[in-house]
């Protein structure tokens, strides 16, 4: 998974930096970690590239030409992330496969658009049907089971 953070250098984006890892540890046993090496995206960002399958805590020292107010950055890394991550990148907003592409922001985004922009229905059945913004076209369907109370996908 890719974490990202942004340092600055008293309020404005500090670049060109070699950020390091000041510490990195395992929340469960204190045990030290070598962590990951840091890239400047740009603009102040940098990034990191870690799958954590437990919890996990650091300080990244953005380095010595930082004020220590700006240099250290705390760092709290969760097995849950990776978990997560891959939850999104497989299901799309609604928490249900649809016949939009979500994988990437602006698909995402217009998955957003066409529920808020659209219209839903509440039916007897317990089910809200999604339409797009044309308020004719079905999105998708979402169904109660009484039974255990999954949600499931009409096509």
């Amino acid at each position: 998974m890719i974490y990202k953070l942004y340092i600055a250098d008293e309020g404005d984006p500090a670049t060109g930096l070699t950020p390091a890892w000041e510490t990195f540890k395992k929340v469960s046993n204190g045990a030290d970690l070598i962590g990951p090496a840091i890239e400047e995206i740009g603009g102040g960002w940098y990034k990191f590239d870690y799958t954590a399958t437990e919890d996990l805590i650091g300080v990244i020292d953005g380095g010595d030409a930082l004020t220590d107010i700006d240099r250290y950055i705390p760092i709290n890394l969760s097995a849950q992330d990776s978990f997560l991550d891959a939850s999104v990148a497989s299901r799309s907003v609604l928490g249900v496969d649809t016949a939009i592409d979500t994988s990437t922001v602006g698909h995402a985004f217009e998955l957003l658009l066409s529920i808020a922009e659209g219209r839903f229905v509440l039916g007897e059945d317990k089910s809200i049907t999604f339409y797009k913004r044309d308020n004719e076209t079905v999105l998708t369907v979402l169904r109660m089971n009484p039974a255990n109370t999954i949600r499931t996908r009409d096509d």
